[in-house]
């Protein structure tokens, strides 16, 4: 048993070994290794009272030392104990990610989520195998490749990862035949959508070594905990975590004012906010999960809910802003990407609601978010744009090094900093993780074009 934990415990812990997948998969090698350590102490237990029962028990505590007996164990212990230490020292060091330096000579990126940028063959990649994560397939891993450059003044990445299909269909609103309600299969109060919801992705950057986002993750606390909730919350013990949350809806063409990309929306782990009082745990406990401060911009729902005595998710609600858009159709498949359909309303494009411009059949949805502009101040620290194509996401960010925020992590070339990424597939909350973040540096020179080489 403790030789089947170590295996499937090493398959767990060391994605990208491959080992899970020679086990059966991941869901496979993660159901053993739950089944196997849960019958550990009940079989420690039955063991003793077997022995009880058979009248071997207390011969254990008639043992006699036995010099060769003595002799093999040191000897065992004199071999293992360096292995044990090399295996430790060994996997203590983490992957390293270096971000190339581009010349004046040569383009910056373009941000617009076209993996076929040639300024891209400049960058060396690496690949995190993430897990856990819902609407997933839970057999294998969601692999994140990474690449990353920086200029002297900027650092630019591009995220690449597999997803069947693109979702947009965040809790939109839905005609019914009394009105508008909002799409959902869980209460939205809950803050626990994973079925109509965006795709999304978040990267943390830490400034301390191997603090990866599992160290951030602290399982059932908090008041949710009352609710059997086992994914917990976000807070840091220490140093402030760095951000960045990818949102296929909200943020990836929020600024449509100018020839700009999207966004990431900046955001950081702190210390945890204490439970209010009398805290209704249906609602969502953020701990230390937080927004950077911004100036303007952003994005809201888009309605208003008209039943005060009734929780939102039973409500009727009405449309603050129709879309402007005629290919509005009725399907409420959450798989279906409905690409010729607008997910999102800019504000100062939606035409307000009223009963003479609410002409829509029952069944059809329309967006339930508001972009009232780009953000502005802090939060608006990272731009960003991702495109799907072809069964895969590819997002492309640029920030400045250092922005000199207190919310921030900056980048220097004297000291690294560690990164760990997160999948949201059709999910808000309910993300893939992995636990060994990766180091990442930049580079202090130019360097010659890296090979081109298949992703796969």
């Amino acid at each position: 048993m403790i030789g089947t934990l170590l295996v499937t415990g090493m398959a767990l812990y060391r994605l990208e070994w491959g080992l899970a997948s020679v086990l059966g998969g991941y869901g496979t090698a993660r159901w053993l290794h739950a089944v196997i350590a849960y019958l550990l102490i009940p079989y420690v237990v039955l063991h003793a009272v077997l022995q009880w029962g058979f009248g071997r028990f207390w011969t254990i505590f008639k043992a006699e030392l036995y010099f060769p007996h003595i002799r093999a164990g040191l000897i065992g212990v004199a071999l293992a104990a360096p292995v044990a230490w090399g295996l430790y020292v060994w996997n203590a060091v983490p992957t390293t990610l270096a971000a190339a330096y581009i010349s004046e000579s040569l383009p910056v990126p373009v941000l617009d989520g076209d993996p076929g940028d040639s300024v891209w063959r400049h960058a060396e990649a690496v690949t995190i195998s993430t897990a856990k994560g819902v609407n997933d397939d839970q057999e294998e891993p969601v692999e994140v490749t990474i690449k990353a450059l920086h200029d002297g003044k900027h650092v630019y990445f591009q995220f690449q990862w597999d997803d069947a299909d693109a979702n947009y269909k965040r809790l939109p609103l839905r005609k019914a035949m009394d009105g508008w309600r909002i799409l959902q299969t869980t209460p939205i109060d809950w803050a626990d959508e994973n079925v109509f919801f965006e795709d999304k992705l978040s990267v943390y950057i830490s400034d301390v070594p191997n603090e990866g986002c599992a160290a951030t993750c602290h399982l059932g606390v908090g008041p949710h905990s009352e609710m059997g909730e086992k994914h917990g919350v976000h807070y840091a013990t220490e140093k402030l975590g760095d951000v960045w949350h990818w949102k296929a809806v909200r943020t990836n063409d929020m600024d449509k004012v100018s020839d700009e990309p999207g966004f990431m929306d900046d955001q950081h782990f702190g210390l945890p906010d204490p439970i209010p009082a009398n805290f209704d745990n249906k609602k969502r406990y953020t701990a230390g999960y937080h927004t950077d401060p911004k100036t303007g911009g952003g994005y809201r729902f888009n309605f208003e809910k008209l039943e005060p005595g009734k929780p939102l998710a039973e409500s009727l609600v009405r449309p603050l802003v129709l879309p402007v858009e005629d290919n509005i159709r009725p399907n409420s498949d959450p798989a279906t990407s409905d690409f010729g359909t607008q997910w999102w309303i800019h504000t100062w494009k939606g035409i307000p609601y009223s009963k003479e411009a609410d002409t829509y059949p029952v069944g059809t949805l329309i967006p339930n978010m508001l972009i009232d502009g780009p953000f502005e101040g802090d939060r608006g620290d990272v731009r960003a744009k991702a495109a799907w194509y072809g069964g895969q996401w590819t997002l492309e960010t640029r920030r400045v090094l250092d922005t000199k925020s207190e919310y921030d992590v900056a980048f220097s070339l004297e000291k690294p900093v560690y990164l760990s990424v997160a999948v949201f597939n059709r999910t808000q909350t309910r993300h893939t993780q992995h636990i060994k973040p990766i180091k990442f540096v930049l580079e202090k020179g130019p360097t010659q074009p890296a090979p081109l080489v298949s992703q796969k």
